[in-house]
């Protein structure tokens, strides 16, 4: 009785209720203050749950390095219920930003881990009311990941009108981030999808992604090792962007099952210095470009399904190009 006591005076009051009932978890209703969200995520409690609502956030920090909320310890459990959204305050960023972003995970050296964002909710990056640009795009993010962090999973929320990227996963050659899932997660309307750099073992599974208006939908990078982009969905690339690259010495990778559509570029390009890459069972559509492309000498092709590509007309352009030497091609099958 108690227990749903609490529930009806935060649903009436708007007021933050922390209750041990609740296995000594925090739950933020409707016009909870950013601060005290934050004070809960630096509490060491384990769960953070956020209830239907809009949180409004404002930025902190010294620029360009500035986030609503940022997560620098160990065993956080973020969670947004239905209608749940975090979302940046207009009039936050404005000229050229970088390292700009809603929530960040990490300092960039400490090592942090078993920390977890997910549940049905949304975070919104207000790009709309914000007139920055995010300059290199992948400097800043709605979710934006710095330095050592282990076993991080992102799961089922929504990622809406961000600066710059959806999610930025990116170490460094000594402190590399590790065990990462993003796993069904939303990601539309931002300047780039998911970005990944100096990480080894991370799985990017069964993501939308839509409207990307600057750059490319899933983009592994950056002396990324072992990892798994599987079961997604990319609808819509611009600026000659391809739905999937996988680039600058990424390797030991998987790219299949997914569907990819719209790519003002490639649907999947690999990289030069990617030789130890599989692409499987992917269905692309609807590309400017080549289907897929691989520069790199060395991967497997397999089984893929390619419809609609080189739609810019060029006769040069050809639905699949394999550059390097060799590649291995099986069964793809590639139409008008």
């Amino acid at each position: 009785m108690r227990r749903y006591l609490f529930l009806i005076l935060a649903s009436i009051s708007n007021c933050v209720i922390a209750d041990v009932l609740f296995n000594d978890e925090y739950h933020f209703f409707n016009g909870a203050s950013q601060s005290d969200i934050q004070a809960a995520i630096d509490s060491g409690k384990k769960k953070i749950t956020l209830h239907s609502g809009e949180y409004t956030c404002t930025v902190t920090g010294v620029s360009p390095n500035q986030s609503c909320y940022r997560i620098r310890s160990s065993d956080v459990h973020v969670h947004l219920r239905t209608g749940a959204v975090i979302k940046l305050a207009p009039g936050q960023y404005s000229g050229q930003i970088s390292e700009g972003s809603v929530i960040q995970i990490g300092d960039g050296a400490t090592e942090y881990g078993n920390i977890i964002i997910d549940g049905t909710g949304e975070i919104n990056g207000n790009e709309t009311e914000n007139t920055g640009t995010a300059v290199p795009i992948i400097d800043s993010a709605v979710i934006k990941v710095r330095g050592p962090v282990k076993s991080l999973k992102i799961k089922g929320i929504t990622i809406d009108d961000g600066i710059g990227d959806c999610i930025s996963i990116r170490g460094d050659a000594k402190n590399r981030a590790e065990n990462v899932v993003i796993d069904g997660t939303t990601c539309k309307n931002s300047g780039e999808g998911i970005v990944i750099q100096n990480t080894n073992f991370i799985r990017v599974i069964n993501n939308t992604l839509i409207n990307m208006t600057e750059q490319d939908g899933i983009e592994p990078a950056g002396n990324t090792t072992n990892f798994i982009v599987s079961g997604n969905s990319v609808d819509g690339t611009s600026n000659l962007n391809d739905c999937i690259e996988v680039f600058d010495t990424a390797d030991n990778g998987v790219v299949s099952n997914n569907t990819v559509s719209n790519c003002h570029g490639r649907g999947v390009q690999i990289g030069v210095d990617s030789p130890n890459v599989v692409t499987s069972n992917n269905v692309i559509t609807a590309t400017r470009l080549n289907g897929i492309r691989v520069r790199a000498n060395g991967g497997v092709v397999i089984g893929n399904s390619i419809m609609d590509a080189c739609t810019t007309g060029n006769n040069w352009c050809t639905g699949m190009l394999l550059e390097g030497y060799g590649v291995i091609s099986i069964g793809n099958q590639v139409g008008d």
